[in-house]
């Protein structure tokens, strides 16, 4: 699954795709972490138009059902 999250602001534009994995397709043997999640932020400063690309790994016990990857983005958005 995953989810784009568009947004332009604070003098630049950026946009997260948010892609949740299972653990076992990262190659991570943690046994009580059924999923992860992948965001891809690429952003592209408004003044100067350099571009920048980021991607950070979430690792959760939640699992699909409990938290979508639109309900991850925001989680994410939040906390960086």
């Amino acid at each position: 699954m995953k989810y784009y999250d568009r947004m332009e602001g604070h003098g630049r534009k950026e946009t997260r795709v948010v892609q949740l994995l299972t653990v076992t397709d990262l190659g991570v043997d943690l046994p009580h972490t059924p999923q992860a999640t992948r965001v891809a932020r690429h952003r592209t400063d408004s003044r100067t138009g350099k571009h920048s690309r980021e991607t950070v790994y979430v690792i959760t016990n939640l699992t699909s059902r409990q938290a979508s990857p639109e309900h991850r983005a925001m989680i994410s958005r939040r906390t960086g």
